[in-house]
């Protein structure tokens, strides 16, 4: 990490075991700078600009933690496998927690196919290992600058037959769009990237929950806002949550 670094990133998702590491790191001997934890789906791009903002200073390599044990299962769920692909993708540095509860192999296997930065046990993180580390993975991601992250998690019910027409009608611009939607047949698993789009019936998940992403200069937050609550106006009241991150 060069003088100028002064920001260490940890990104992961709910459950990767983010806090154990920045507080291990917070009281090991070294040179420590500002230790800043990212929301748990929160875009890497997008954090090191509001830290940087924030703080007044330069990031300098980011840390994506993953947990051995619920990894696998992460990269598999609708509502986070995106995001969840996306901190690692962006990572310069990947650590494992509890890779030695379980077999470290399909793991090892899973992050191969989204990264070729390296992959170390958590345990084993230091301020020397961190201070050696590149820091040019994040450049090389799809992540824009200036990306617009928007969410809901709530009791918004959509009709069914619907679901399509509603995605299609998504704000131009929004190329990522994940989670899942709860209708009065069950559910409905979205998974937008690009071009590509996936849906799937699944059993009723309790709520709607949904994560999009999109450049900042094609979809702001109040218009994905609007496109979600007319979508649901016909059908139930919006009781759930809006969050920006």
């Amino acid at each position: 990490m060069s003088d100028a670094a002064s920001i260490l990133l940890v990104t992961g998702y709910p459950g990767s075991g983010k806090s154990r590491l920045i507080e291990r790191l917070s009281t090991a001997p070294g040179p420590v700078p500002q230790i800043v934890e990212a929301g748990g789906l929160e875009q890497t791009q997008h954090a090191i600009a509001s830290a940087e903002q924030a703080k007044g200073l330069t990031a300098g390599p980011v840390i994506a933690m993953a947990d051995a044990v619920n990894l696998v299962a992460v990269l598999d769920a609708a509502h986070s496998s995106a995001f969840a692909r996306s901190q690692i993708a962006a990572a310069d540095l990947v650590a494992i927690a509890r890779a030695d509860v379980v077999d470290p192999a399909p793991v090892l296997a899973a992050l191969a196919e989204i990264t070729s930065r390296p992959v170390v046990d958590a345990r084993a993180v230091t301020w020397e290992m961190i201070a050696g580390t590149a820091i040019e993975a994040r450049r090389n991601t799809h992540e824009p600058p200036g990306a617009t992250a928007w969410s809901y998690h709530g009791a918004a019910k959509l009709r069914a037959r619907d679901v399509d027409d509603i995605l299609e009608r998504r704000p131009d611009g929004t190329y990522r769009l994940s989670g899942v939607i709860q209708t009065e047949a069950g559910g409905v698993a979205v998974e937008i990237a690009g071009r590509a789009r996936e849906t799937r019936a699944i059993a009723d998940p309790g709520e709607t929950r949904l994560s999009a992403l999109s450049p900042g200069c094609l979809a702001d937050r109040r218009s994905l806002d609007l496109w979600f609550t007319e979508a649901v106006a016909a059908s139930t009241h919006l009781m759930g949550r809006f969050s920006y991150r």
